[in-house]
């Protein structure tokens, strides 16, 4: 078992969490309680920290934007997916291949056959309920843009979902995590 101490001093909240990784627990960190929210959002550098540090495989990493936790192999599942997780005008295509797209770069665009190939993989996988690739995701439940959002990190193949919602233990249930 891996222990990651994270320290963060944000804004006015001060927020201690252990978080424990066994080796079998996949990719999911799921993050519940008090400071749940502000702690995964300062670990995926979606808010600013203050002071504090972030440690992999023993390692202190910066991390002081999202960009940075993504190629440290971070992902994050927002508990508010309509404000800080889809892309409401989107298609559920182009939400899933959001977060890959920004790690190759924009002058690196996947191609659309790429593009509909990984779409097609996670509708199928996740079982996400849709007419099509094409369809609006605001259009969607919202427990199927919450799979969305999943497939959109499960896409970038990262080493820990950082995850501040109860339904993360349906991922776990289902085999996703």
């Amino acid at each position: 078992m891996r222990i990651a101490l994270v320290m963060f001093l944000l804004k006015y909240t001060f927020v201690r969490r252990f978080f424990p990784f066994p080796e079998t627990m996949g990719h999911i960190l799921n993050a519940l309680g008090s400071g749940r929210s502000e702690c995964v959002r300062a670990i995926f550098g979606a808010d600013k920290v203050v002071s504090g540090t972030v440690k992999k495989n023993g390692k202190v990493i910066k991390i002081t934007k999202p960009i940075d936790a993504m190629k440290n192999g971070i992902g994050y599942l927002p508990e508010d997916r309509k404000r800080d997780g889809i892309v409401g005008d989107l298609s559920v295509r182009e939400n899933i291949i959001l977060a890959l797209q920004v790690l190759k770069g924009f002058f690196k665009p996947l191609s659309k056959a790429e593009a509909n190939k990984f779409a097609d993989e996670y509708i199928k996988l996740l079982e996400i309920k849709t007419a099509s690739a094409d369809t609006p995701i605001k259009s969607l439940s919202g427990g199927n843009q919450q799979k969305v959002i999943l497939a959109r990190w499960l896409l970038t193949h990262p080493e820990r979902e950082c995850c501040a919602f109860p339904a993360a233990e349906y991922f776990f249930q289902h085999g996703f995590a």
